[in-house]
């Protein structure tokens, strides 16, 4: 009867310690929103692979494309260890935003409306990249240039190519947005 017991307190207790070792495991969650810069720097080389990689991911399902540059993942790896050498009190995801210069779209029209972004590049104005959102939608964009590249914003028309061209018109609203910040633009 003793060693009957005994055994089963033996197996309880090894089932209790595998559970406490998962749940420890478990608990090694990396919060990018949270995780200092510095923090990053001295976690293992995986630890940080993966953060940047799952960073990488998290851009793709954002922007709607469904793809992953590889090289690239390597590349910012390279760039998000330097930008956090020099700035180790930033947090990782403020760090690898401003690095792949996200920034926030919404639009502010009826749900039934349609709004047209286009950005453009450099004081010249110069057309780089298209997209839209319903109303009432939000949208994540990448490889902007903060506080450099201008945006225009039309509802329920085509956006013109040039950045001059975005005003009000007959054929419907637009505006011009402005230098585009990583906050919300509309």
């Amino acid at each position: 009867m003793t060693r009957i017991s005994l055994l089963v307190k033996l197996g309880t207790f090894g089932l209790l310690l595998c559970f406490e070792m998962a749940v420890a495991k478990a608990q090694q969650n990396a919060v990018l929103e949270t995780m200092t810069c510095q923090a990053w720097s001295l976690t293992k080389q995986e630890g940080r692979s993966f953060a940047v990689a799952w960073l990488e991911g998290y851009l793709a399902g954002a922007s709607q494309k469904m793809e992953i540059d590889y090289s690239r993942i390597v590349d910012t790896m390279a760039r998000l260890a330097t930008f956090c050498a020099a700035h180790p009190d930033l947090t990782v995801a403020q760090a690898y935003r401003t690095l792949r210069g996200f920034a926030h779209f919404g639009c502010d029209a009826n749900t039934a409306d349609t709004c047209q972004f286009a950005i453009f590049s450099n004081a010249a104005a110069t057309f780089a990249k298209r997209f839209a959102l319903a109303g009432s939608q939000r949208g994540l964009v990448s490889d902007v240039k903060l506080n450099a590249d201008l945006y225009c914003v039309c509802i329920n028309r085509p956006v013109p190519a040039s950045y001059n061209a975005c005003i009000p018109t007959a054929q419907g609203w637009c505006k011009q947005g402005g230098a585009i910040s990583s906050t919300f633009n509309h």
